[in-house]
């Protein structure tokens, strides 16, 4: 009884394992959130930017659940008379449906939900970071090992409290921040059968 417990749960693992693989991915990250910069509170959105994720997933038939860790790297918009930037970290998880089975190129639709914590730092203001929340519609396509994507990312606006310098005279004022944003990724899946020949 022992022994057959033991295969099932050895079965179960194996069958468990065939089914998870690590997805990889590249991008660019541009901010649809066009604010004018002369207003208050100034409102500052991500511009554009480099992307990198990485999301383990784990596959069902003609579901594929996933949890994404995903970094962007940009330019904030609009910010006159200064250079500035936006960080922006961001955990979700994720669900996706495809639309074909068996088939290498495979489209899906999917939708997830997350959490985005970003920085952002300028030449004449202190840094300022926060946190939102957000969620995303996705789409796109497995060609073999590789996947095709797209994922709007929606998230709430975070008011910070700022001082803004010039030369020796400092301001306060409220600062706006959305790190919503657009990501057209290209990413790379890795899982055991990739190195089964090794």
């Amino acid at each position: 009884m022992k022994a057959l417990i033991i295969l099932l749960i050895v079965v179960s693992i194996s069958r468990l394992s065939a089914q998870i693989n690590c997805e990889i991915g590249l991008g660019n990250a541009t901010g649809f959130k066009r604010y004018q910069p002369y207003y208050q509170p100034v409102k500052v959105a991500l511009s554009e930017g480099f992307d990198f994720f990485v999301q383990p997933c784990y596959r069902i038939k003609n579901l594929s659940f996933g949890v994404r860790f995903e970094y962007v790297n940009g330019n904030g918009f609009p910010f006159p008379g200064s250079s500035n930037f936006i960080k922006v970290n961001s955990f979700s998880i994720n669900v996706r449906y495809f639309l074909l089975s068996g088939k290498r190129i495979n489209p899906f639709l999917g939708l997830g939900l997350g959490t985005y914590l970003f920085k952002f730092s300028t030449d004449s203001v202190n840094r300022a970071s926060g946190t939102s929340f957000g969620f995303y519609p996705l789409i796109g396509a497995n060609l073999g090992r590789f996947c095709l994507s797209a994922k709007w990312n929606i998230a709430s606006d975070s008011e910070q409290n700022l001082d803004l310098r010039n030369g020796n005279n400092t301001s306060n004022f409220n600062l706006i921040i959305n790190p919503s944003y657009l990501s057209v990724t290209l990413s790379f899946f890795v899982d055991k059968k990739l190195f089964s020949g090794i």
